[in-house]
């Protein structure tokens, strides 16, 4: 498409309502329930440096998550720890390699050898990536993941994720590349071949050139392994007339469905967003068991001719309707002008929907944006508050965010880095007595983090749904651990069922709420142990009985016959006893 035609269309398609959006937006906030602004001093003001990447991590494995902070950009800056003593305090911890200038704009962190506690990536702009061992006691030692790091070199690179793309049991690294250079070549996929030798498997779906942004790591077909989505953006202020011909390539997303670990291509005309993009968080709004996608697109200011151009592009929100259709319902309060970030889902106040949090990088209210899921999706409301509106914030640039239950009372809070204005630590006051709970999984089969597994919460006839991800949104990884708001429920929950990569399902039966529990993976040693504790017996034979009746493939229909009845309580009692 020639540029002018572009530029034409995008100005167009984008321009309609802006006006309206902002005002609304930013003139008419509702009140909501309180945040307190917790931030320690050496944590807000960072020594002085630039926040980009925000990661909260287990980093000590004691039970809390907690913060590691890119200050290093693409000027260089230590890469910042600091310690929770779970009740969210928080002491800088930063030590040794960690006090090296690097140009640093997200730390991941990941069990890549599966020891127990996690590594750490550098995604670096303007030097190569790096690699570090964690070795316990806040300690790090640089790995140089077999030299492939090295080979690769300086690939810009501005977003990446760890996933377990063909559910070996290891963690692989996807890094997406910043710019459209033909020796760069595309995004980078590095398969883990052991711990920490990788080897570069970038498949040729990748479009090459192009300029990757954030990405998305998720099951979106529901066949049990990871598809990806991936951001493509653009930069400016720039001069459109000397923009190659295929700048809306570099600017294009792309969806890849994962057959048995090869990257199809199977984006379309509404996934591709032809917008220039930045973050993209992937999790399940309408909690219709499914993942769909939020998408923020930024403006760009150009010169053509004697004039200057302004090219907006609005925030989507694209509801998953299965086989890779996804359908573009975005509310206009969700179709944002341009100027955020990163994006990420969760429930805020316990009431069972996953309400969103966006990243402002602009001069204008809020510094942040966060929005009320109002039953499932079928509107959203703005939330304000004081403590997202403070005077030193305006203007200060909102980058990566970190979403974590800092104090392990049951809500979750969050952590807002900022490009040049001091960060936040903002603690949830919640009121409300909606009920909760917290699910931490251990791998044994599959990657020890559980990254890419499902885990399903049913209370009543009511589900949600909860992928483990690391590298959302953009510049962010939040929590491994999965929290799920219950609302009101009064009783038990009904069951907590989880897929993990390996193919392995495990259920779980009445759990009390407001608890943070722990599964550790492991495969049932027979069919009637329904509730997965290596014993058929009387437990077994109560979840048998609360399935009664029709059944579309659940386990309690022992004999595949569609319904649950006296059959299946003969073949249950005929396997009594431990599991052998």
């Amino acid at each position: 498409m020639p540029m002018n035609s572009l530029l034409d269309v995008m100005s167009k398609i984008a321009i309609i309502n802006v006006t309206v959006c902002v005002v609304f937006l930013y003139a008419n906030p509702l009140l909501a329930d309180g945040w307190s602004d917790i931030t320690p001093n050496d944590l807000k003001y960072t020594h002085g440096l630039t926040t980009m990447g925000v990661t909260m991590s287990d980093v000590d494995q004691d039970g809390d998550d907690d913060l590691i902070i890119a200050t290093g950009a693409s000027v260089g800056g230590k890469t910042l720890l600091f310690v929770n003593d779970g009740y969210g305090n928080y002491t800088d911890a930063t030590n040794g390699v960690l006090e090296e200038y690097h140009p640093v704009w997200t730390p991941l962190m990941g069990d890549c050898d599966n020891d127990g506690d996690p590594d750490m990536f550098y995604v670096c702009f303007g030097y190569q990536c790096r690699l570090w061992e964690n070795k316990g006691n806040y300690e790090f030692t640089e790995r140089w993941g077999g030299g492939i790091l090295a080979k690769l070199g300086n690939i810009m690179a501005r977003g990446g994720a760890w996933v377990d793309y063909n559910n070996d049991g290891l963690l692989d690294l996807m890094v997406s590349t910043n710019a459209a250079i033909p020796w760069l070549g595309s995004d980078k996929l590095l398969r883990n071949v052991n711990g920490f030798l990788f080897q570069d498997a970038t498949p040729e779906s990748f479009i090459y050139p192009r300029k990757g942004r954030g990405i998305a790591w998720a099951d979106f077909d529901d066949d049990g392994d990871q598809d990806l989505y991936t951001v493509g953006g653009t930069g400016c202020p720039c001069n459109w007339e000397d923009l190659p011909d295929n700048w809306l390539d570099h600017a294009q997303n792309r969806m890849f469905r994962n057959d048995e670990g090869v990257l199809v291509d199977v984006t379309n005309d509404i996934t591709i967003d032809g917008l220039p993009g930045r973050g993209v968080a992937a999790a399940d709004y309408d909690n219709d068991g499914d993942i769909d996608l939020y998408i923020c697109n930024v403006s760009l200011t150009g010169n053509q001719g004697n004039g200057q151009i302004e090219v907006y592009g609005y925030n989507r929100l694209l509801r998953n309707d299965g086989d890779f259709q996804f359908v573009d319902v975005t509310p206009d309060i969700l179709r944002l002008p341009g100027n955020e970030r990163s994006a990420a889902w969760f429930d805020k106040d316990n009431d069972g929907d996953l309400d969103l949090l966006i990243t402002v990088m602009s001069e204008v209210k809020p510094t942040v944006a966060l929005f009320e899921n109002n039953n499932n999706g079928e509107s959203f409301s703005i939330v304000n508050n004081a403590v997202f509106n403070l005077p030193e914030n305006i203007g200060g640039s909102g980058t990566g965010c970190g979403i974590s239950d800092i104090d392990n009372d049951g809500d979750l809070d969050f952590m807002l880095g900022y490009k040049f204005g001091p960060n936040q630590l903002i603690q949830n006051d919640l009121k409300n007595k909606n009920k909760w709970i917290k699910v931490k999984l251990i791998g044994t089969i599959s990657n020890r983090d559980a990254i890419g597994a499902r885990v399903k919460v049913r209370t009543g006839s009511t589900w949600q749904t909860r992928e483990i991800q690391s590298g959302s949104g953009y510049w962010s990884q939040h929590s491994l651990i999965q929290h799920f708001g219950l609302g009101g429920y009064e009783y038990d929950i009904s069951e907590i069922l989880v897929l993990w990569p390996s193919g392995i399902k495990q259920r779980i039966f009445g759990v009390g709420p407001n608890q943070t529990i722990e599964i550790v993976e492991q495969e049932s040693l027979c069919n009637a142990d329904l509730n997965n504790d290596t014993e058929v017996n009387i437990d077994d034979l109560l979840v048998l009985i609360g399935a009664w009746g029709k059944c579309d493939a659940c386990p309690s229909d022992m004999n595949a016959d569609g319904f649950v009845n006296v059959e299946d309580i003969l073949l249950l009692i005929s396997a009594w006893g431990p599991c052998e």
